[in-house]
């Protein structure tokens, strides 16, 4: 385990690549470590931590342990995120809890599925919480990761580590994301946790419609532009923002969804104060997605 306080990375790179997911922030960068100590996290390998428990250190011996996944409405690098408020209403019921923040920027649930694999073995948690959604919404549907395309030449030079799945049949992201979830939730069975994935809010989703939303909202719509790829097989063309969120959400709306699978899309307004951006929640909306995870599993 590693104070936050303690480390003299470089501070020449923010990321750092990933043998499983490809690539995660590197938490041990100056300019994380004042996020994390600003917010009174500590580190575990590169999960930051959040711990409350008067009898060890050691967040591994909490009897509550919680993975959180997700993408940069998850991750501690952020001015806010759920996981913070989560742990607050957390540490009112239980005694002892430790909470590991494992979000990253531009994961996807291929990202997630991948660090969970790596890491669910040694971390024994009692809970897996994934925040998941709009970043598939624009992946390739003949890629499980591409944007690994994004960071992996500048890294190394070439692309020696990446290998497009053109010899796989094209895979619907829906299908992809809803079947990664059910590996997710099989992985966290054989380990004894429990797994619950929350398709998250955006705007342009079902509870927060484009035609329903004020004229400052629908200015943060049009700031996404050009979002995501078109076609998967030919990788050619690019999707406006709000078809890109309505194919994907508006089809898991009519899906069958699994049990630990939950849909928390409407729990955010479309009010001007509770978006940041057409992605991400300002702090009153994660304070709402906390409640909603909150009472969901724990309530």
């Amino acid at each position: 385990m590693i104070d936050s306080e303690q480390s003299s990375h470089s501070d020449n790179d923010p990321w750092l690549l990933d043998t499983f997911s490809w690539f995660d922030h590197d938490h041990k960068n100056p300019r994380y470590l004042k996020i994390l100590n600003s917010r009174k996290y500590k580190l575990f390998g590169n999960w930051p931590f959040l711990l409350k428990d008067a009898s060890s250190q050691n967040p591994l011996k909490a009897e509550l342990k919680i993975l959180a996944l997700g993408g940069s409405t998850t991750s501690i690098v952020n001015n806010s995120t759920w996981t913070d408020h989560l742990f607050a209403l957390l540490s009112k019921r239980y005694s002892s809890v430790a909470l590991f923040n494992g979000g990253c920027g531009l994961y996807n649930s291929f990202n997630e599925y991948m660090k969970l694999s790596r890491d669910i073995l040694f971390m024994n948690p009692t809970h897996v919480i994934s925040l998941s959604g709009v970043n598939d919404t624009h992946v390739s549907d003949a890629h499980s990761n591409s944007f690994a395309a994004m960071l992996i030449p500048p890294l190394v030079g070439g692309n020696i580590y990446t290998r497009p799945n053109a010899d796989f049949p094209v895979i619907n992201r829906v299908a992809r994301w809803l079947d990664e979830s059910k590996n997710m939730d099989a992985i966290c069975r054989v380990h004894n946790a429990r797994f619950f994935r929350f398709l998250q809010p955006c705007l342009c989703s079902k509870g927060n419609e484009y035609s329903a939303l004020s004229d400052e909202l629908k200015e943060l719509v049009h700031w996404m532009g050009d979002f995501g790829m078109g076609d998967g097989r030919a990788r050619v063309g690019r999707d406006n923002y709000i078809q890109a969120v309505q194919r994907f959400y508006f089809s898991l709306d009519a899906a069958a969804l699994p049990e630990y699978i939950r849909d928390i899309t409407s729990i955010i307004p479309s009010e001007n104060d509770c978006w940041h951006d057409a992605r991400h929640p300002t702090d009153i909306g994660y304070m709402r997605i906390a409640h909603a995870i909150f009472e969901n599993i724990f309530d």
